[in-house]
């Protein structure tokens, strides 16, 4: 559907057991296979649909790995699918940027979430436990350590608030929010309109 409009831009039709679906700015891809998973016997196969000319063919190419989101022109794949509750630790994992035709576009390593808009959270460096947000749509690196992540709805639409603990001066902190991020500008973090944000 057309966000302004809310008309339709294009039907896609699948078969199969879908894993996944991501967006790009101009590809609808989902995920299909034979099993409930997309290597061996599950033979995953990706679909692509272009949104920018609604009338092209969907192309298709056969995948080992996950669907686990996408850049802003690129599909992110990985050898699993990415926890939503971390309590005991996130698994890191290299996520392969793919383009739509299935090339491979490049890699990401460390990674433990992939955040809608293409904002990837990864571990810099384990011992350390440098943490990273990394857009490779515009180049951008953030250094989150010691801070925590969620998805939110920003004044300008999808993205990230970025929260991190504050001492209240009594001997305890509070998580307080630091700045936000879009999914659709130039990737600055935002420390304008914090106070429309309250701590989980």
């Amino acid at each position: 559907l057309d966000t302004t409009t809310g008309k339709t831009v294009r039907n896609a039709t699948v078969s199969g057991i879908v894993l996944g679906q991501a967006l790009t700015n101009s590809t609808l891809a989902v995920e299909t296979a034979q099993n409930y998973f997309p290597a061996g016997s599950g033979k995953g196969t990706i679909t692509t649909f272009s949104l920018t000319d609604t009338s092209a063919q969907p192309s298709s190419f056969p995948t080992d790995k996950w669907l686990v989101g996408a850049t802003r022109e690129n599909l992110a794949l990985a050898p699993e699918p990415f926890s939503d509750n971390c309590s005991y630790g996130c698994s890191m994992m290299t996520v392969t940027l793919i383009n739509a035709d299935g090339s491979t576009a490049g890699s990401i390593s460390g990674v433990t979430a992939v955040h809608p808009g293409g904002w990837i959270h990864r571990v810099a460096d384990p011992k350390s436990d440098e943490q990273q947000l990394v857009n490779p749509s515009i180049k951008k690196t953030i250094d989150i350590t010691g801070k925590r992540t969620f998805e939110r709805g920003v004044p300008n639409g999808l993205g990230l608030v970025v929260y991190q603990d504050v001492n209240t001066g009594n001997g305890s902190t509070e998580s307080k929010p630091a700045f936000w991020l879009s999914s659709t500008d130039d990737g600055h973090p935002h420390t304008e309109n914090l106070e429309q944000f309250t701590s989980k």
